[in-house]
């Protein structure tokens, strides 16, 4: 019982080394939020426990899904706004057939239209469909559109309406021709089995064909004709670039005596020093130019005499000084003189 109420120094009662024998500090435990101002803070404080919540995890789903929603919009957008849309909806107002389904003002079915399918004109695919109506109903219109070549032109494969009762109506074969066809959305090889080689009495097949209009001099001198145009346009582009971008971009030094006033007043002095230089310069030649001796030997008389005349005014300066100084002394010696007598 007497042993458990007698207390040991702090060295002795236990022990301040760690298993291991390294020393081990004590801290002084963190100030809590209701123990009054902090007067001083210890370099031996303990510091709080990092938070370890991960509340932001929260947060990845919902960017994702903001990112997946702003990038299904955007490429909506991009789909609505296209060539492609705006020229089907052109040819469903021309279109006879579409005007009896549907009615006058053809349009989206919607203020905001959503275009399903595929369209990579890069790869030569277009497979669409999106709600469209009328003055009477609206129904979905399908339309797909390939390019077989990699050269060739696009071709209308099926441009359908379906009602919402389910019925479709083909409009590709209403009018008798694909409509697309007026804007160059005709076969690969419809184009280019016109050109036939002299003395050909068959038409060659498509594969020649297009090999021998592809080495036809016409053919070829324009290709030649756009890589140089091409390639001119790339120099001019790359060399224009930079040199305006170097004359018309202002100079550190230049943006430095913009704002400020005393280098600005510096610089100017500085060009008037030279400007009055170059006139004197200027000036000089001239009058060299009009005497009978070298221009060498009239600057070096001139340089000469110059320095002869500065001599004679420093001797002059000596003197009056030397005059100057005497003449002080004297009136000094005066002042000695007259107060030594009082």
């Amino acid at each position: 019982m007497i042993l458990r109420h007698v207390r040991f120094p702090r060295g002795l009662g236990r022990s301040s080394l760690r298993p291991n024998g390294a020393f081990h500090r004590t801290l002084i435990a963190a100030p809590k939020p209701g123990s009054g101002p902090l007067m001083s803070r210890r370099a031996d404080r303990e510091l709080p426990s990092a938070n370890n919540s991960r509340r932001w995890l929260i947060s990845i789903p919902i960017f994702l899904a903001t990112m997946g929603l702003s990038s299904a919009a955007i490429f909506n957008y991009q789909k609505s706004s296209s060539s492609v849309v705006s020229s089907t909806l052109y040819a469903l107002r021309t279109n006879s057939k579409a005007r009896e389904i549907l009615g006058d003002e053809i349009y989206f079915a919607s203020k905001f239209p959503w275009i399903s399918g595929e369209m990579n004109q890069l790869h030569g695919r277009i497979d669409i469909h999106f709600w469209v109506k009328g003055k009477k109903q609206k129904a979905l219109m399908n339309f797909k559109s390939e390019r077989k070549y990699r050269m060739g032109y696009f071709e209308t494969v099926r441009w359908s309406l379906q009602t919402e009762d389910g019925q479709v109506y083909e409009l590709l074969e209403s009018d008798g021709a694909d409509p697309f066809a007026k804007s160059n959305i005709t076969n690969y090889r419809k184009s280019f089995t016109r050109y036939e080689p002299p003395n050909c009495k068959a038409p060659l097949p498509a594969p020649i064909s297009i090999a021998a209009t592809t080495l036809h001099p016409a053919f070829t001198m324009s290709k030649t004709a756009t890589w140089i145009k091409m390639g001119v346009a790339g120099v001019a582009m790359c060399v224009g670039g930079p040199a305006l971008i170097y004359y018309v971009t202002p100079s550190e030094e230049e943006l430095f005596l913009r704002y400020n006033p005393e280098l600005q007043r510096r610089s100017l002095a500085n060009r008037k020093e030279r400007q009055e230089d170059f006139d004197q310069f200027v000036t000089r030649l001239k009058k060299y130019s009009k005497s009978d001796k070298p221009i060498w030997a009239a600057w070096e008389e001139e340089v000469a005499k110059q320095k002869e005349s500065g001599a004679q005014a420093a001797v002059e300066g000596q003197r009056a000084t030397q005059q100057a100084e005497a003449a002080r002394q004297a009136e000094l010696r005066a002042e000695i003189k007259a107060l030594s007598q009082k």
